[in-house]
């Protein structure tokens, strides 16, 4: 989802509450770096609210550091919360673990195919395919 602004959070996590309601929440999201801060905050806020674990990923940094960005939106969150320089390893670990009914809401860059790092565009797989490809080990592992 490209969900990337408090009033989009709230309304997403509404959502998955209203249509899952005794589901787990688990929210992976991140906030650009140079620009937006006190989104920051607001993002970390909403999810906190809703979200019963949340993992801080990469999201455009920038010249920013992504740990430190995270850092930033952990200020203020209370629930466990998990922080990753890679985008890719924070999904996977979203998928680890799960044992009950759980929706996994990945937020902010959908189908891009991108990363703004450094001043450079690097290449990315986009969530799509990496929720896709962390659903098939989680239906694998369950086969076995």
């Amino acid at each position: 989802d490209y969900a990337h602004n408090d009033a989009s959070f709230t309304q997403i996590f509404k959502y998955a509450k209203e249509f899952y309601p005794n589901h787990q929440i688990k929210a992976i999201f991140g906030s650009p770096g140079n620009k937006a801060f006190n989104r920051r905050h607001e993002l970390g806020h909403v999810a906190n609210l809703y979200a019963d674990e949340i993992y801080l990923v990469p999201d455009d940094p920038g010249y920013e550091d992504v740990l430190e960005i995270n850092k930033q939106i952990q200020e203020v969150i209370d629930r466990p919360c998990f922080s990753f320089a890679d985008r890719k390893e924070g999904i996977a670990e979203a998928f680890k673990n799960i044992n009950q009914p759980t929706v996994v809401m990945v937020l902010g860059k959908g189908n891009e195919n991108t990363q703004k790092v450094n001043g450079t565009t690097e290449p990315y797989e986009n969530d799509e395919v990496l929720v896709k490809e962390n659903m098939k080990v989680i239906s694998f592992l369950r086969q076995s």
